[in-house]
Order: C-alpha cells, then structure tokens, then sequence
C-alpha cells in the first residue's frame, strides 16, 4: 500500500542572512520544503525544496545564491553532521 509521504516545511521571514551580530542581511521570505517518503526497503528518500522571494529590484549576495546550488548540498549535510551526536 502506498504511504503519503510526509512534509516539513520551514520559513524565514523579514532579514534574511543576517551576521551572528544581528546586522546585515536583506529583506525577504526563505522557505524550505523538505519531502520524506518511506521506500518500504528500510530506506526513505528525501527531497529538498528552496525558494526565495525577494522585493522588486533587491539586492541578493552571490554567496547567498550559492545555497541554491545542487553542489552545496553536500557541503550543508556536511555541516549539519558535524553537529548531530555520534551514532
């Protein structure tokens, strides 16, 4: 039988990527969709979704674009590893 598969959604909205200072940034409305399904083998698949919408004629840093990249998706889980508790 065929299982929904289940969403998490996340959203940032006003000042998005401000320095750790609470400075900088720009306005705009991060959201991130992410989508599990359960394979029935013991695995599940995931699915990342990005989108950001910005106001007409903002400015976006390159390096901010760069998330958006497929390349730097393996730099983020990376980096969330780094930070999950030892199995």
């Amino acid at each position: 039988m065929a299982q929904r598969p289940h969403l998490r959604t996340f959203q940032s909205i006003g000042k998005i990527a401000q320095n750790m200072y609470g400075t900088g940034g720009f306005d705009g409305i991060h959201t991130v969709t992410y989508e599990f399904t359960d394979t029935g083998t013991g695995e599940t698949l995931f699915r990342r979704t990005m989108s950001l919408r910005t106001p007409h004629g903002g400015r976006i840093n390159r390096e901010i674009l760069l998330a958006y990249e497929p390349v730097t998706t393996e730099w983020y889980h990376e980096a969330v590893a780094e930070h999950l508790p030892s199995r």
